[in-house]
């Protein structure tokens, strides 16, 4: 998740024991070796992209962040590798897009959190909208890759995310605040989602992921009732 120091939301480790450094290095190593393993795409980028990993503290409330200051950073907590293979793919995607957005306006709407986002519970202004979206598709890709594979529990996580990006997209290529390139790279989205319909996971996931999903909706839709007409196209 993208995120501004603000309240100490993020609290940096304390500094490292040996101890602690070994653990760091086992983590990191071995969630590397699972982004070489399953997408190699993900390993490239992470290698050229990411410069500094800053440990948060255990008691954090996310698994990792981006900080649009810190270019090249991910602040992330001790995980075991799977998870932190998954959260570098999520932050990377971040820091993707904020680079991307300092040469190109996406969209000009203001930041008024109104829109509806399946994998949080509170509303979010377009630009976090544009960003959850955006770093959740390349999780969804990552799980299909990891699940060819054989990795445990890999397709339930692909067709949770996928079926949630699926749910947000059409509103969000709708948003009447989009610019032209905004348009196009949400465009872009909406291919590589349905490019995933060529590797498809066993039996009915991605429709029970789908049902799923809407019941969410439902339930955003009557926690939020004046926001009702933002968590649908």
């Amino acid at each position: 998740m993208t995120m501004s120091v603000d309240g100490g939301r993020l609290r940096p480790a304390r500094r490292l024991t040996p101890k602690g450094h070994k653990r760091w290095d086992t983590q990191w190593s071995g969630a590397l070796t699972l982004l070489q393993r399953y997408d190699t795409v993900r390993a490239e980028e992470t290698g050229q992209l990411l410069r500094s990993l800053v440990p948060l503290a255990g008691g954090s409330r996310s698994s990792g962040a981006t900080l649009p200051a810190a270019a090249g950073s991910v602040l992330a907590r001790a995980q075991a590798p799977p998870a932190l293979a998954a959260t570098l793919v999520h932050e990377v995607q971040h820091g993707k897009l904020t680079a991307l957005a300092d040469v190109l306006t996406l969209h000009t709407a203001d930041a008024v959190p109104r829109h509806w986002a399946p994998w949080r519970s509170d509303p979010r202004p377009l630009e976090g909208l544009l960003h959850g979206t955006y770093a959740h598709l390349a999780l969804a890709g990552y799980w299909q890759r990891a699940a060819l594979y054989g990795a445990r529990g890999a397709w339930a996580q692909h067709a949770r995310i996928r079926a949630q990006v699926a749910a947000v997209l059409p509103a969000l290529r709708a948003h009447d605040r989009l610019t032209s390139a905004g348009r196009e790279f949400t465009d872009g989205m909406a291919a590589a989602e349905r490019a995933m319909d060529d590797l498809p996971p066993p039996g009915d996931q991605h429709a029970a992921a789908r049902r799923a999903v809407d019941r969410e909706r439902r339930a955003w839709c009557e926690a939020h009732p004046e926001l009702a007409p933002f968590a649908q196209v």
